[in-house]
């Protein structure tokens, strides 16, 4: 009986917003200490920026490597990784841009996500497809072209042959 009206109470307390809302900030604050922690160990001449070759080289440190497995980014290249992060393509990670962008690369896809995808996926395709499409076109012209200059160039030789043939 006991355990059955600790299992509802847990239950209930775990469908109140505000204990959802101070759990999840109380998660983002140890996810941003864990952050500033692998920072702190990327950036070895504290410069307060991680540069590519810093990141790559701190993939082979094993506290590295696990904090990056711990939240399921273990899989990524981590050329490609550093690519994602660097939000202003300048070659070099700040801690902001590691912190958001890891925030916004970890966990589950929702399905808006994943729908979110598929849609831009779709109108990719289209405007290949449309892009394909004009190339075609302008391959078919540029052959029609060709071919008519091929003509006049024919039609213009046999008249100089011809002409020449008068004059003998």
């Amino acid at each position: 009986l006991v355990g059955i009206c600790t299992d509802r109470a847990f239950a209930a307390s775990r469908t109140d917003p505000d204990i959802l809302a101070n759990e999840e900030r109380q998660q983002i604050m140890a996810f941003m200490l864990e952050i500033r922690g692998a920072f702190a160990e990327m950036d070895q001449e504290g410069k307060e920026i991680i540069t590519r070759e810093e990141f790559l080289i701190c993939q082979r440190n094993s506290r590295i490597s696990s904090f990056f497995k711990s939240h399921q980014l273990h899989m990524m290249d981590p050329s490609w990784l550093f690519s994602m992060l660097d939000a202003d393509r300048s070659g070099s990670l700040t801690i902001s841009e590691l912190a958001f962008g890891l925030l916004r690369l970890s966990g589950q896809a929702r399905s808006s996500d994943v729908m979110l995808l598929v849609a831009l996926n779709m109108e990719l395709r289209e405007e290949i497809g449309k892009l394909n499409a004009s190339q075609r076109k302008r391959s078919r012209f540029r052959d029609i072209d060709n071919s008519a200059s091929s003509a006049k160039s024919n039609a213009a030789e046999e008249q100089e042959h011809d002409a020449a043939s008068e004059v003998d």
